[in-house]
């Protein structure tokens, strides 16, 4: 099985008027991780800056419009997921994973797009997602309730992961904690 667990960070919360400076994870094989990435990415021109968004992940605008640029990076992306899948089997594709992952999935399609890369995503993922919220949510709907919220830091936290506050809404410390729920509430490797 084939997983591509992915978290991005991006500068708001509307995938209309925000794009991505981040993007991280693991591809991991049969439970075996291929690759670790993780891509500082210069947001596409025209995007806007919710300071608040960016207050979150500790960083500036000027520190985001320093970032390689996002036609630089794609290239690097594309060669990195096309090592693992075969292009000319219809049936050799990741799987998206991530945490309350629809906005990032979407954003991550957007950013193909914005690369005329679109077709090279249908051919690299399944268009089904694994969202570890509802994983994590099936797996502890009897206590959902005991929890605050369902947040990622707060199901890894019940969970008896050990969360650094310091570090949440770094895409790699992120990716990290979504793993280890995914690995528990699948049992999973």
């Amino acid at each position: 099985m084939k997983l591509f667990f992915f978290d991005l960070e991006t500068t708001g919360t509307d995938s209309k008027r925000h794009g991505i400076h981040q993007i991280s994870g693991k591809i991991i094989i049969d439970g075996i991780t291929m690759e670790e990435f993780d891509y500082k990415v210069q947001p596409a021109y025209g995007v806007e800056y919710d300071q608040k968004s960016l207050q979150v992940c500790g960083v500036t605008e000027a520190q985001l419009k320093a970032y390689p640029h996002m036609h630089t990076v794609y290239p690097t992306v594309l060669a990195m997921l096309c090592k693992y899948i075969n292009m000319d089997d219809p049936n050799d594709k990741y799987f998206i994973v991530g945490y309350n992952v629809n906005f990032d999935a979407s954003q991550f399609v957007q950013w193909f797009r914005i690369n005329n890369g679109f077709k090279h995503f249908m051919n690299l993922f399944w268009t089904t997602v694994l969202d570890v919220m509802c994983l994590a949510t099936a797996y502890l709907m009897e206590v959902r309730h005991k929890l605050e919220n369902f947040k990622q830091s707060t199901v890894a936290i019940y969970l008896g992961i050990h969360v650094i506050a310091d570090k949440l809404h770094d895409g790699v410390y992120d990716i990290n904690l979504c793993i280890q729920i995914y690995n528990i509430v699948c049992n999973k490797y």
